[in-house]
Protein backbone atom coordinates (compact mmCIF):
# COMPACT_ATOMS: atom_id res chain seq x y z
CA UNK A 1 0.00 0.00 0.00
CA UNK A 2 2.58 2.48 1.13
CA UNK A 3 4.65 1.49 -2.11
CA UNK A 4 1.62 2.87 -4.09
CA UNK A 5 1.66 5.73 -2.24
CA UNK A 6 5.04 6.59 -2.98
CA UNK A 7 4.45 6.19 -6.76
CA UNK A 8 2.11 8.74 -7.10
CA UNK A 9 -1.55 7.14 -6.10
CA UNK A 10 -3.19 10.28 -4.15
CA UNK A 11 -5.66 7.68 -2.09
CA UNK A 12 -5.30 3.93 -1.59
CA UNK A 13 -7.57 2.05 0.75
CA UNK A 14 -6.83 -1.12 2.20
CA UNK A 15 -9.61 -3.83 1.67
CA UNK A 16 -8.87 -6.29 5.08
CA UNK A 17 -10.69 -8.82 6.73
CA UNK A 18 -12.91 -7.24 9.23
CA UNK A 19 -10.96 -9.47 11.49
CA UNK A 20 -7.98 -7.76 10.92
CA UNK A 21 -8.79 -4.05 10.33
CA UNK A 22 -7.66 -2.85 13.47
CA UNK A 23 -4.48 -3.77 13.35
CA UNK A 24 -3.83 -2.73 9.42
CA UNK A 25 -5.02 0.93 10.37
CA UNK A 26 -2.19 1.28 12.40
CA UNK A 27 0.76 0.62 10.30
CA UNK A 28 -0.01 3.98 8.09
CA UNK A 29 -1.92 6.23 8.52
CA UNK A 30 -1.88 7.53 5.50
CA UNK A 31 -3.78 4.58 4.05
CA UNK A 32 -6.49 4.64 4.38
CA UNK A 33 -8.81 0.97 5.46
CA UNK A 34 -12.48 -0.93 4.90
CA UNK A 35 -13.47 -3.90 6.92
CA UNK A 36 -15.35 -6.75 5.49
CA UNK A 37 -16.70 -10.60 6.48
CA UNK A 38 -14.09 -12.45 7.65
CA UNK A 39 -13.92 -16.42 8.32
CA UNK A 40 -12.99 -17.65 11.66
CA UNK A 41 -9.42 -17.68 10.80
CA UNK A 42 -9.45 -14.02 10.06
CA UNK A 43 -9.14 -14.03 6.03
CA UNK A 44 -11.95 -12.63 3.67
CA UNK A 45 -14.59 -15.07 3.68
CA UNK A 46 -16.78 -15.53 0.27
CA UNK A 47 -19.37 -13.88 0.89
CA UNK A 48 -17.36 -10.60 1.29
CA UNK A 49 -16.56 -10.59 -2.88
CA UNK A 50 -20.24 -8.86 -3.38
CA UNK A 51 -19.33 -5.90 -1.02
CA UNK A 52 -16.17 -5.70 -2.55
CA UNK A 53 -16.69 -5.68 -5.81
CA UNK A 54 -19.58 -2.79 -5.41
CA UNK A 55 -17.09 -0.53 -2.81
CA UNK A 56 -14.41 -0.84 -6.50
CA UNK A 57 -16.84 1.98 -7.69
CA UNK A 58 -14.33 5.01 -8.32
CA UNK A 59 -11.40 3.21 -8.18
CA UNK A 60 -8.58 3.22 -10.69
CA UNK A 61 -6.96 -0.31 -10.08
CA UNK A 62 -6.52 -2.67 -7.84
CA UNK A 63 -3.89 -5.20 -6.24
CA UNK A 64 -4.85 -8.85 -5.11
CA UNK A 65 -3.05 -11.10 -3.45
CA UNK A 66 -0.45 -10.44 -1.27
CA UNK A 67 -1.45 -11.59 2.54
CA UNK A 68 -4.71 -13.56 1.09
CA UNK A 69 -3.98 -17.08 2.76
CA UNK A 70 -5.22 -19.88 0.57
CA UNK A 71 -8.02 -20.73 2.92
CA UNK A 72 -10.66 -22.50 1.01
CA UNK A 73 -13.49 -19.28 0.95
CA UNK A 74 -10.52 -16.91 0.32
CA UNK A 75 -9.82 -18.76 -2.92
CA UNK A 76 -13.40 -18.85 -3.40
CA UNK A 77 -12.92 -14.81 -2.93
CA UNK A 78 -10.46 -14.41 -5.19
CA UNK A 79 -11.73 -16.20 -8.11
CA UNK A 80 -14.97 -14.00 -7.62
CA UNK A 81 -13.06 -10.68 -7.82
CA UNK A 82 -10.90 -12.32 -10.75
CA UNK A 83 -14.37 -13.13 -12.68
CA UNK A 84 -16.30 -9.71 -11.69
CA UNK A 85 -13.96 -6.86 -11.48
CA UNK A 86 -14.85 -4.02 -13.62
CA UNK A 87 -11.03 -2.24 -13.08
CA UNK A 88 -7.41 -3.88 -13.82
CA UNK A 89 -6.57 -6.07 -11.58
CA UNK A 90 -2.74 -6.83 -10.41
CA UNK A 91 -2.34 -10.45 -8.83
CA UNK A 92 0.22 -11.46 -6.98
CA UNK A 93 1.17 -13.90 -3.89
CA UNK A 94 -2.04 -15.60 -3.11
CA UNK A 95 -4.26 -14.05 -5.59
CA UNK A 96 -1.88 -16.23 -7.79
CA UNK A 97 -1.65 -19.23 -5.30
CA UNK A 98 -5.71 -19.34 -5.75
CA UNK A 99 -5.31 -20.28 -9.28
CA UNK A 100 -2.32 -22.58 -9.32
CA UNK A 101 -3.11 -25.14 -12.05
CA UNK A 102 -6.86 -23.47 -12.39
CA UNK A 103 -5.81 -21.46 -15.29
CA UNK A 104 -9.18 -21.73 -16.74
CA UNK A 105 -10.28 -19.04 -13.53
CA UNK A 106 -8.56 -16.27 -15.75
CA UNK A 107 -11.71 -15.13 -17.32
CA UNK A 108 -12.96 -11.44 -16.42
CA UNK A 109 -16.57 -10.76 -17.46
CA UNK A 110 -16.34 -6.87 -18.40
CA UNK A 111 -12.78 -7.27 -20.05
CA UNK A 112 -10.93 -5.90 -16.89
CA UNK A 113 -7.13 -6.13 -17.77
CA UNK A 114 -5.51 -8.96 -15.74
CA UNK A 115 -2.16 -8.35 -14.93
CA UNK A 116 0.18 -11.33 -12.91
CA UNK A 117 2.73 -10.69 -11.29
CA UNK A 118 4.70 -14.67 -10.59
CA UNK A 119 8.25 -15.06 -9.52
CA UNK A 120 9.44 -18.37 -11.18
CA UNK A 121 8.22 -20.53 -8.41
CA UNK A 122 4.58 -18.88 -8.71
CA UNK A 123 4.72 -19.33 -12.54
CA UNK A 124 5.23 -22.83 -12.07
CA UNK A 125 2.45 -23.49 -9.62
CA UNK A 126 0.53 -21.46 -11.84
CA UNK A 127 0.99 -23.68 -14.72
CA UNK A 128 2.58 -27.13 -13.92
CA UNK A 129 5.98 -26.12 -15.58
CA UNK A 130 8.94 -27.11 -13.75
CA UNK A 131 10.55 -24.03 -12.84
CA UNK A 132 13.88 -25.34 -14.42
CA UNK A 133 11.80 -25.06 -17.78
CA UNK A 134 10.93 -21.53 -17.04
CA UNK A 135 14.14 -20.18 -16.20
CA UNK A 136 15.66 -21.76 -19.47
CA UNK A 137 13.45 -19.98 -21.73
CA UNK A 138 11.64 -17.37 -19.63
CA UNK A 139 10.54 -15.54 -22.47
CA UNK A 140 8.97 -18.14 -24.61
CA UNK A 141 6.94 -19.53 -21.83
CA UNK A 142 5.75 -15.73 -20.43
CA UNK A 143 5.04 -14.99 -24.52
CA UNK A 144 3.36 -17.97 -24.44
CA UNK A 145 1.05 -18.00 -21.23
CA UNK A 146 0.10 -14.36 -21.61
CA UNK A 147 -1.11 -14.66 -25.31
CA UNK A 148 -2.57 -17.90 -24.62
CA UNK A 149 -4.88 -16.27 -20.96
CA UNK A 150 -4.74 -12.85 -22.83
CA UNK A 151 -3.27 -11.41 -19.84
CA UNK A 152 -0.10 -9.29 -19.27
CA UNK A 153 2.56 -11.15 -17.13
CA UNK A 154 5.16 -9.85 -15.40
CA UNK A 155 7.66 -12.60 -14.41
CA UNK A 156 10.18 -11.34 -11.44
CA UNK A 157 13.82 -12.67 -12.45
CA UNK A 158 17.03 -11.07 -12.21
CA UNK A 159 15.98 -9.36 -16.16
CA UNK A 160 12.03 -9.42 -15.13
CA UNK A 161 9.79 -9.71 -18.40
CA UNK A 162 6.57 -7.90 -19.21
CA UNK A 163 4.41 -9.94 -21.44
CA UNK A 164 1.40 -8.78 -23.35
CA UNK A 165 -1.50 -10.40 -24.95
CA UNK A 166 -0.46 -9.59 -28.22
CA UNK A 167 2.48 -12.03 -27.67
CA UNK A 168 5.00 -8.89 -27.33
CA UNK A 169 7.76 -9.19 -24.64
CA UNK A 170 9.75 -6.68 -22.99
CA UNK A 171 12.60 -6.93 -20.68
CA UNK A 172 13.98 -4.43 -18.05
CA UNK A 173 17.35 -3.23 -18.04
CA UNK A 174 16.48 -2.15 -13.58
CA UNK A 175 17.31 -4.11 -11.12
CA UNK A 176 19.77 -6.41 -9.33
CA UNK A 177 20.28 -9.71 -7.06
CA UNK A 178 19.98 -7.81 -3.68
CA UNK A 179 16.44 -7.32 -4.71
CA UNK A 180 15.75 -11.34 -4.11
CA UNK A 181 14.44 -10.14 -0.98
CA UNK A 182 11.12 -10.82 1.04
CA UNK A 183 8.99 -8.27 0.85
CA UNK A 184 9.83 -7.00 -2.66
CA UNK A 185 7.42 -8.25 -4.53
CA UNK A 186 4.52 -6.34 -2.67
CA UNK A 187 6.13 -3.16 -3.52
CA UNK A 188 6.14 -4.09 -6.91
CA UNK A 189 2.90 -4.86 -6.59
CA UNK A 190 2.18 -1.71 -4.97
CA UNK A 191 4.00 0.46 -8.19
CA UNK A 192 2.29 -1.20 -10.77
CA UNK A 193 -1.22 -0.92 -8.98
CA UNK A 194 -0.66 3.00 -8.63
CA UNK A 195 0.97 2.80 -12.51
CA UNK A 196 -2.32 1.47 -13.56
CA UNK A 197 -4.33 3.38 -11.86
CA UNK A 198 -2.97 6.59 -12.88
CA UNK A 199 -2.73 5.35 -16.57
CA UNK A 200 -6.66 4.86 -16.12
CA UNK A 201 -7.57 7.91 -13.97
CA UNK A 202 -6.27 9.88 -17.17
CA UNK A 203 -8.21 8.10 -19.65
CA UNK A 204 -5.21 5.97 -20.99
CA UNK A 205 -6.92 2.83 -20.71
CA UNK A 206 -6.22 1.03 -24.30
CA UNK A 207 -4.32 -1.98 -23.96
CA UNK A 208 -1.34 -0.10 -25.07
CA UNK A 209 -1.27 2.23 -22.37
CA UNK A 210 -1.57 -0.57 -19.79
CA UNK A 211 1.18 -1.90 -21.45
CA UNK A 212 3.49 1.50 -20.97
CA UNK A 213 2.04 1.43 -17.15
CA UNK A 214 3.46 -1.84 -16.46
CA UNK A 215 6.42 -1.56 -18.52
CA UNK A 216 6.61 2.00 -16.39
CA UNK A 217 6.42 0.26 -13.08
CA UNK A 218 8.38 -2.38 -13.51
CA UNK A 219 11.59 -0.20 -14.43
CA UNK A 220 11.01 2.23 -12.07
CA UNK A 221 10.78 -0.36 -9.15
CA UNK A 222 14.20 -1.48 -10.80
CA UNK A 223 15.63 1.63 -10.63
CA UNK A 224 14.79 2.41 -7.12
CA UNK A 225 16.57 -1.01 -6.89
CA UNK A 226 19.43 -0.09 -8.30
CA UNK A 227 20.02 3.05 -6.66
CA UNK A 228 19.43 1.87 -3.15
CA UNK A 229 22.01 -0.62 -3.96
CA UNK A 230 24.11 1.93 -4.40
CA UNK A 231 23.32 4.15 -1.47
CA UNK A 232 23.61 1.33 1.00
CA UNK A 233 24.67 -2.35 -0.24
CA UNK A 234 23.14 -5.04 -2.97
CA UNK A 235 23.83 -7.58 -0.14
CA UNK A 236 21.74 -5.92 2.72
CA UNK A 237 18.91 -4.11 0.27
CA UNK A 238 15.19 -4.64 2.14
CA UNK A 239 12.16 -4.16 0.45
CA UNK A 240 11.84 -0.87 2.58
CA UNK A 241 14.84 0.88 0.56
CA UNK A 242 13.44 0.58 -2.24
CA UNK A 243 10.36 2.64 -1.42
CA UNK A 244 12.46 5.13 0.40
CA UNK A 245 14.29 5.32 -3.54
CA UNK A 246 11.45 5.74 -5.39
CA UNK A 247 11.08 9.36 -5.52
CA UNK A 248 14.93 9.32 -6.11
CA UNK A 249 14.16 7.21 -8.82
CA UNK A 250 11.28 9.63 -10.57
CA UNK A 251 14.29 12.68 -9.84
CA UNK A 252 16.47 10.87 -11.74
CA UNK A 253 13.98 9.82 -14.69
CA UNK A 254 13.12 13.34 -15.05
CA UNK A 255 16.32 14.39 -15.58
CA UNK A 256 16.48 12.35 -18.76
Amino acid sequence: SFSALRTGSGLVTAFVPDAVQEQVATLHSEVMTVGYPSTNQGTFSASAAERVLADFAGKDAVALGPGLTTHPETVEFVRSIVHHSGIPLIIDADGLNALAQETSQLVNDHGAALILTPHPGEFSRLTGQPVSEILQSPIESARAFAANHSVWLVLKNFRTLVATPTGEVFVSPTGNPGMATAGMGDVLTGVLTSAVGTSMAQGYTAPEDITSAVCFGVFLHGLAGDLAAEETNENALVAGDVIEFINTAYETLSKH
